[in-house]
């Protein structure tokens, strides 16, 4: 049994290596590829007030930057925030726990919420939170790792178990558990989609499978890898396969959360 680390160790540990690969253009025309689909259904208003939430090292706060005028930022870790800051000074960048939110209610258009779920204890609660925070008819856009995929779900709980940077709460989850707690919490899941064969764990994840960067090219080849996945996603038997589960959803006006 691997002796885990406490939330805070395990933050100063990762946001090293975020830093650090971050410089990486392959990571970086992935990340853009990941967060362009995210923003796909969200406020086209360049005046939208924006959170990514659980914003960590302040990457996809970069590409929100480049879209909206009013770009927030929020996580646990001040060790994260403080890379986070350096590279987005445009960004209003705050220390917050996920799930006690230290904004008004009704302060967004959109909440981009990336690979943040997975992180929490009570996942629920979070959802609540980002409900509150959000405008009527606001965007909640949520992107998870998935428990679909046989091959991750064995993987990823031998990592979790083997690794002590992460705390006994992690977990993926299985995509219908994921849109329950969204839906159950004040939202109308608007559209699903899954991504990710090839080039997700070797791009996205660059920091636990170090081989990209040592191949040639990385850069153009991650592109390359994109362009397959998403033909292969097109095959039935295939996309099964994905490591990823994405969900667009809004607010629902109709619906009291406590």
């Amino acid at each position: 049994m691997v002796a885990k680390l406490g939330d805070s160790d395990i933050h100063k540990i990762l946001a090293g290596k975020y830093e650090s690969v971050y410089k990486d253009k392959f990571y970086l025309a992935y990340q853009d590829y990941w967060n362009g689909l995210m923003v796909k259904f969200a406020s086209e208003n360049r005046n939208s007030y924006i959170l990514d939430y659980g914003c960590g090292v302040g990457r996809t706060l970069g590409f929100l930057l480049k879209r909206y005028d009013n770009v927030y930022g929020i996580d646990l870790s001040s060790d994260m925030l403080k890379v986070a800051f350096q590279e987005n000074k445009d960004a209003k960048i705050a220390v917050s726990d996920a799930q006690t939110i230290c904004f008004k209610d009704q302060s967004f258009d959109t909440v981009i919420c990336k690979s943040v779920l997975h992180h929490l204890a009570k996942p629920y609660k979070a959802v609540r939170e980002l409900n509150r925070v959000l405008k009527k008819g606001g965007w909640l856009v949520v992107s998870e790792p998935c428990r679909d995929n046989l091959i991750w779900r064995r993987i990823g709980q031998l990592y979790v178990k083997a690794s002590a940077n992460f705390s006994d709460y992690h977990r993926v989850f299985h995509s219908e558990k994921l849109t329950g707690i969204i839906a159950q919490n004040g939202f109308e899941i608007q559209n699903i989609s899954y991504f990710g064969l090839m080039a997700f764990p070797l791009c996205a994840t660059a920091y636990l499978f170090p081989i990209m960067q040592i191949i040639p090219f990385n850069s153009f080849f991650t592109k390359i890898m994109i362009r397959i996945d998403e033909a292969l996603m097109k095959v039935p038997l295939l996309k099964e396969f994905h490591w990823h589960i994405m969900i667009h959803s809004k607010k629902n006006l109709s619906m009291d959360v406590e």
